[in-house]
């Protein structure tokens, strides 16, 4: 799985402080100048999970990655390189371990 886990507050942790003190103190606080600012200091990179798939099945495959809030739409990927399906959005109480597939080969 390959997302950007937990939107721009995560991106925005793994920075270091003197990056967020010079937003703070130019006053830098919407989302999108935010995450222009982000992009521009090389701090926009997705995260990437690793896991086994359990099931394959037409309307969804079954894998162990771990995954988290703000990876909706991430690709789930083979060992080719190729994207196998897309991490739904799932609201806390689902379980957020299956992807609607798009095209399975070779699985």
């Amino acid at each position: 799985m390959v997302g950007f886990p937990l939107g721009i507050r995560a991106l925005m942790a793994r920075t270091n402080p003197d990056f967020v003190e010079g937003l703070q103190n130019a006053g830098v606080t919407g989302f999108w100048t935010v995450a222009e600012e982000l992009a521009r200091a090389g701090h926009v990179a997705p995260l990437a999970s690793r896991g086994i798939v359990g099931q394959v099945a037409t309307q969804n495959i079954v894998y162990d990655a771990e995954t988290t809030g703000g990876g909706s739409g991430g690709p789930a990927l083979s060992l080719e390189g190729t994207v196998v399906s897309t991490q739904p959005f799932f609201r806390s109480s689902e379980d957020p371990t299956s992807a609607f597939p798009r095209r399975v080969h070779g699985l």
